[in-house]
């Protein structure tokens, strides 16, 4: 929906987001300041983020997940 994502810097969401987001240490909330503030100051890499989200984005179908749902649970 042209949101920049900021996640914590954990293997799922890195799976998941497949490198279109900003990533921080967990559990440490003035490098989530800083990255809020980051995106907040430099429109060239919010703008950035949000056309790597929006790519990747397009890129998963739901019938892709609900494929790969299923082979978790074989």
């Amino acid at each position: 929906c042209g949101t920049p994502v900021i996640a914590t810097a954990v293997p799922a969401m890195d799976d998941v987001l497949a490198g279109a987001a900003t990533f921080v240490p967990t559990r440490d909330p003035a490098a989530m300041a800083r990255a809020l503030v980051h995106l907040a100051d430099d429109p060239a890499e919010r703008e950035g983020r949000v056309a790597a989200g929006l790519a990747h984005a397009a890129r998963v179908t739901w019938r892709d997940v609900a494929a790969l749902t299923t082979d978790v649970y074989r």
